[in-house]
């Protein structure tokens, strides 16, 4: 975690970028976002282990955290893609 926000405020501090409160609040969404990737393929880990029903089974349960992790994060895409057409249309 402290490389992360070395490298982030290093890169700030390269380019000369002021962090605002829209910033602060990206950082940390995207740091929620992580957490809750990782959450969802340990839980889904676990929950074959208590089942073993594959036998390959970190191949299997990685490759279908993956997907639905890849899911979630194409969801937050057409989110913020809505949000900011929404935000263009109503502000002109």
């Amino acid at each position: 975690m402290k490389k992360l926000f070395f490298l982030m405020f290093g890169s700030m501090a390269a380019f000369g970028a002021t962090m605002t409160m829209p910033g602060i609040a990206g950082i940390i969404l995207s740091i929620g976002m992580a957490v809750d990737a990782n959450v969802i393929i340990f839980e889904r880990i676990k929950e074959e282990l208590e089942n073993l029903i594959h036998k390959n089974i970190d191949v299997v349960n990685y490759r279908e955290s993956l997907r639905n992790s890849f899911k979630q994060n194409i969801k937050s895409t057409r989110i913020c893609r809505t949000k900011k057409n929404l935000k263009q249309r109503f502000h002109h």
